[in-house]
């Protein structure tokens, strides 16, 4: 059992980690796709940002490694346990 405990920690530890490089916009993006909004329209109606003002955030998003592109026009998490964890805590 505290084995369990122990890798639960790290885990939460890791997803607190990775939300911290998300501030702000970056942020309310990574929980729109966590909530299913992976095409950018969706992200944009959700969030009610213009489109191309989403393109710079999904950029460096990108680049830390949040999300993905997952086809045209599509986001997702890299990690969907961190999406789901995401997910619920908000």
């Amino acid at each position: 059992e505290e084995c369990w405990k122990i890798m639960y920690d790290l885990l939460i530890f890791h997803f607190m980690e990775t939300e911290s490089k998300l501030q702000g916009k970056s942020k309310a993006i990574a929980v729109s796709i966590a909530k299913g909004n992976d095409r950018l329209s969706e992200i944009s109606r959700s969030l009610n940002y213009k489109m191309d003002a989403l393109s710079t955030y999904l950029r460096r998003m990108i680049d830390i490694g949040i999300i993905e592109k997952a086809g045209e026009g599509r986001y997702i998490h890299q990690d969907p346990l961190f999406a789901e964890w995401l997910r619920l805590k908000e």
